[in-house]
């Protein structure tokens, strides 16, 4: 099990109303950013994804949160 450096949580709201969950590890070797959205009310959602970088927190962000908008919103991640 690796253990990381520090851990951060937080939630927003997206620009289609939806509350996004992101959670951002910082491991010794890298970064790591969770993001979801899991809606308790019609229309129903249930969306995890993921971002990985080795040296950037903000790029670890930005691919999950793009990633997660291709699996909620079918939008092209950007890479």
């Amino acid at each position: 099990m690796a253990y990381y450096l520090s851990r951060e949580v937080t939630t927003f709201i997206n620009e289609q109303g939806d509350e996004v969950e992101l959670e951002i590890f910082h491991y010794p070797s890298h970064y790591e950013a969770i993001a979801t959205i899991c809606q308790d009310a019609p229309p129903y959602k249930d969306h995890i994804a993921f971002g990985t970088d080795p040296r950037s927190r903000k790029t670890a962000i930005q691919l999950a949160i793009n990633n997660l908008n291709f699996l909620s919103y079918k939008e092209k991640p950007l890479h």
